[in-house]
């Protein structure tokens, strides 16, 4: 529910106003997470963007019920006479394998779209944009 909401946000940001943000871009600013206005997107841009997030949302629900599906069997697993430490990892590793290609897929994506200036822009706030 949360991802649903961070896209939402996003989504939202893209047609902002430049606000506090401006042509000069200073370290001193209040950064909005989630806010891709300062990047000065073109219309393209932000068109292929929306898509993205929206894509990107479809893909945090699934990982969410996902997430949630192994913290189940996490649970059970924990519940047995004896605590398997493979199936553990085993079920750890698989919910990071698919936060990890969630992340590198959309990363690559943005990458694509973004101008190398926006992308230097962007790379400041690269860490919100991780999957949690």
């Amino acid at each position: 529910m949360r991802g649903v909401f961070l896209t939402l946000l996003l989504i939202l940001s893209l047609f902002g106003s430049e606000g506090e943000y401006g042509e000069e871009y200073s370290d001193d600013h209040d950064h909005i997470p989630y806010d891709l206005s300062f990047l000065h997107l073109s219309p393209n841009q932000k068109e292929r963007i929306r898509e993205l997030l929206l894509q990107r949302r479809k893909q945090l629900t699934h990982l969410y019920r996902r997430e949630r599906e192994l913290e189940e069997r996490l649970r059970q697993l924990f519940q047995k006479r004896e605590f398997d430490r493979e199936e553990y990892e085993r079920l750890y590793c698989s919910l990071q394998q698919l936060k990890m290609a969630l992340e590198r897929d959309f990363f690559a994506s943005l990458h694509s779209i973004l101008t190398p200036e926006q992308r230097r822009k962007f790379a400041r706030y690269y860490k919100e944009w991780e999957v949690e």
